[in-house]
């Protein structure tokens, strides 16, 4: 992977890591990354998610019927969701990715709705709700909570439905100790993983952490 961008303190914040996701599952347990581009949005989060997409594959018309080559999802069968964090000075940006199954699983019954889905109006703030549920932070020993900020389908994902958030939180700082558990969907499958991979600006130093329903205790990192 190249060198990750270097990020602007008074004009914004290029967060290009955080929208370079795997396609898939496989791609998340160590397959080389995608890389995206961000444009900047309101002065402080550079965070029009992406602003460069992959051409969609193109659509073919037979008469009247309408015949598409991008594939069809498939059906997948692990439990895996994948978040990138950037904490520069007091902000936290988390970027997570989902099966979007999955995740409207998960969102019907939080919000006690059978109908909804990630499209529904006020999907973004049930999903916001039911992040600062199951995903305690704790910055030097205070809670913080975070907000959505952006959310979208990836695109890019052909053979798998998936769903992204971009999440802030805002901490006072310097970081000096991070603590989280990631508990989403551990109500809703045994074998649910949950991966982070943590960068801290302007050092770049990379952490990970690993999540399973088995082992409810939270994870602390450490920074100088």
């Amino acid at each position: 992977m190249r060198a990750p961008t270097r990020y602007a303190a008074s004009t914004g914040i290029a967060i290009t890591l955080l929208l370079a996701f795997p396609l898939t599952a496989r791609a998340a347990e160590g397959a080389p990354f995608s890389r995206h581009q961000d444009s900047a949005r309101d002065g402080r989060v550079a965070a029009a998610v992406a602003a460069t997409r992959p051409d969609r594959p193109p659509e073919r018309h037979v008469g009247s019927v309408r015949l598409s080559s991008r594939p069809t999802p498939a059906l997948h069968d692990i439990h895996l969701t994948y978040s990138r964090v950037l904490i520069d000075g007091g902000s936290i940006f988390w970027r997570v990715r989902l099966f979007r199954d999955d995740l409207e699983k998960a969102l019907r019954t939080h919000a006690r709705a059978p109908e909804l889905t990630t499209t529904t109006p006020g999907a973004d703030s049930i999903f916001a709700a039911y992040f600062n549920g199951e995903v305690p932070v704790d910055v030097n020993g205070t809670r913080i909570t975070a907000k959505v900020v952006e959310s979208g389908r990836d695109a890019d994902a052909t053979d798998q439905d998936m769903w992204w958030y971009l999440l802030e939180l805002s901490a006072v700082p310097p970081v000096r100790t991070l603590t989280v558990r990631v508990g989403l969907l551990f109500q809703h499958f045994a074998d649910q993983r949950n991966i982070v991979t943590v960068l801290k600006s302007p050092s770049e130093e990379r952490r990970s952490m690993y999540f399973v329903r088995d082992d409810p205790k939270g994870q602390t990192l450490e920074f100088p």
